[in-house]
């Protein structure tokens, strides 16, 4: 989704704005190009099951909130990525970004650094900076959930006494029901 919003928001061909990949053979040719790697483990915020009842049975709903790492690479060989790493940031928080992320629940952090990588690639100089990009994603699973019809349990106890005999049975649609002796 990083990407369609670069793309879009930058006017840039598909073809430019790539995810990253250590074998990627970097252009010889002038203008901005982009990569996107999303960068070590997610810190996980939130977590919880809920069970929703439908006309159907019962649903167990999972979700997970995520903080996730990303980081947004520009670099060319002119000086695109030197003077559009600014455009970039505000790319990621235009309008258009903050729809794409309402629409598909996720939150990009405001405060972006910019670090500037830029290297000696051959004769040439690489303009490289990396955008590291915090965002606060959500996940969800809905699955049917797994019932028994009842659970039965059999208690015996010997301390001299006659033999204690419980024996109980849970409907799945009364849970209120108490072990009889």
């Amino acid at each position: 989704l990083i990407r369609i919003i670069l793309i879009e928001e930058l006017g840039l061909d598909e073809d430019r704005v790539t995810i990253y990949n250590q074998k990627f053979i970097i252009p010889r040719n002038a203008g901005l190009f982009i990569y996107i790697e999303y960068r070590g483990t997610p810190k996980v915020i939130s977590s919880r099951n809920l069970m929703v009842n439908t006309i159907d049975g019962a649903n167990e709903e999972q979700d997970t909130n995520m903080l996730e790492d990303i980081t947004v690479g520009l670099y060319s060989r002119n000086l695109d990525a030197l003077q559009r790493k600014e455009e970039s940031v505000m790319a990621l928080h235009s309008i258009y970004a903050q729809q794409v992320q309402e629409a598909n629940s996720f939150k990009i952090f405001r405060n972006i650094p910019i670090i500037p990588v830029n290297e000696v690639e051959g004769t040439a100089r690489l303009y490289r900076f990396d955008l590291e990009v915090k965002v606060m994603s959500w996940y969800n699973k809905v699955k049917v959930a797994q019932f028994l019809d009842s659970h039965s349990v059999e208690v015996r106890v010997n301390d001299g006494q006659p033999d204690l005999d419980v024996k109980f049975v849970i409907p799945i649609n009364d849970p209120t029901v108490y072990p009889q002796t």
